[in-house]
């Protein structure tokens, strides 16, 4: 790098837009700048104490304080060649969480915890959200406000020869291309929408 002040491309927006907020580079004006840039990334649940970051397929807990992190790394970028007085102010650790603190409370990042999950019959998984009423997989949007997550991505193609050679020993009578009985079928069904006011009752038949 030709020059050791030029800042990172985000630090310098940040900055730039804190300079046009506020001549004077404060808490407060880096907090607005930077809640503009990472509005659409990062949230605070001011029920549970604590940042969401936006993964690209669903929100997850911040539980190690990343936000706290990235507002100190921009603080480093943007103290980059400032005189002895501004250097250390902006990378003081009180600095930081000041920052920190005004973003918490911005329009922004804030919200409370009845925001995750809206929709019950939507998931996340690594490949997209499922929307559990059709089966469908579907590209995830951080407006769903999806924060369960599967482990996996579902397949095109059932392959599962453990799951699929206990279920037909289970229900002998039934046969087709389905991985699930159709009785078994009809249960996960009643207890997908059971949050509808669906209820299901098993009999045993001697």
């Amino acid at each position: 790098m030709e020059d050791a002040t030029i800042l990172s491309l985000d630090a310098a927006r940040v900055l730039h837009d804190a300079k046009k907020l506020e001549p004077t580079i404060t808490q407060d004006g880096v907090a607005r700048a930077f809640a503009r840039h990472n509005r659409n990334v990062l949230r605070f649940d001011h029920s549970k104490k604590c940042w969401y970051r936006w993964t690209g397929t669903y929100w997850r807990q911040d539980r190690t304080n990343q936000a706290f992190e990235d507002i100190r790394v921009t603080a480093c970028e943007l103290s980059e060649g400032a005189d002895g007085k501004v250097l250390r102010e902006l990378r003081r650790t009180s600095f930081v969480a000041g920052v920190e603190k005004f973003c918490r409370s911005d329009p922004e990042f804030a919200v409370t915890a009845d925001v995750w999950d809206p929709f019950p019959f939507l998931i996340g998984t690594p490949g997209g959200t499922v929307e559990l009423t059709g089966g469908v997989l579907r590209p995830s949007d951080p407006i769903d406000m999806v924060s369960k997550v599967t482990a996996v991505t579902p397949a095109d193609e059932p392959i599962c020869p453990t799951w699929l050679r206990f279920m037909s020993e289970a229900h002998p009578g039934e046969h087709g291309s389905s991985p699930v009985p159709s009785t078994v079928g009809r249960l996960l069904s009643h207890r997908q929408y059971r949050r509808a006011g669906a209820d299901v009752r098993l009999w045993r038949r001697r």
